[in-house]
């Protein structure tokens, strides 16, 4: 804890595409499901289009729940 603050865990995961998907979101928040957010990175300023990158975070829920899970 930093100054009493909580921090919640937050997996996440990043996906490169050498042809970019074809969708014009940038990203979004998703809702009931483990997912929480997507967000495509080249679509940020001083970002390296090369790849069609994609970060995607889990809810806090989802991620505290699997923690310690094995990589299997």
């Amino acid at each position: 804890m930093v100054a009493g603050v909580k921090m919640d865990p937050t997996w996440a995961v990043a996906l490169a595409f050498e042809t970019p998907l074809q969708t014009p979101m940038q990203g979004c928040f998703v809702q009931d499901s483990p997912l929480d957010w997507l967000a495509r990175n080249r679509s940020k300023p001083e970002r390296d289009d090369t790849l069609d990158t994609w970060i995607l975070h889990a809810t806090s829920q989802w991620s505290r729940q699997n923690l310690d899970a094995s990589r299997e």
